[in-house]
């Protein structure tokens, strides 16, 4: 049987524009996989358009944040929650 571990943290001010990448490194890395990445945005008014943040190149490590919006660029703060072996 498998034990799964989640682990969490956040990106502080964060451009959320045009595809932007950002590197985030796990504080404990996993023995064998990470199975997927949980995250979100946090802003305190809704934006015009959409915005996104989705998840790229998950590793033991880390994953990357690609971060889009379809109006203007803006800054924020993400949070996830990693889970994996």
């Amino acid at each position: 049987m498998k034990c799964l571990n989640d682990q969490g943290g956040r990106k502080l001010n964060l451009t959320i524009y045009d595809g932007r990448k950002y590197d985030v490194q796990f504080p404990i890395s996993y023995a064998k996989e990470c199975i997927g990445v949980l995250q979100t945005l946090e802003w305190p008014i809704a934006i015009g358009g959409a915005s996104v943040a989705y998840t790229d190149k998950r590793t033991t490590t880390g994953y990357t944040i690609v971060a889009d919006a379809s109006s203007a660029a803006y800054n924020s703060d993400l949070f996830y929650v990693a889970f994996g072996i």
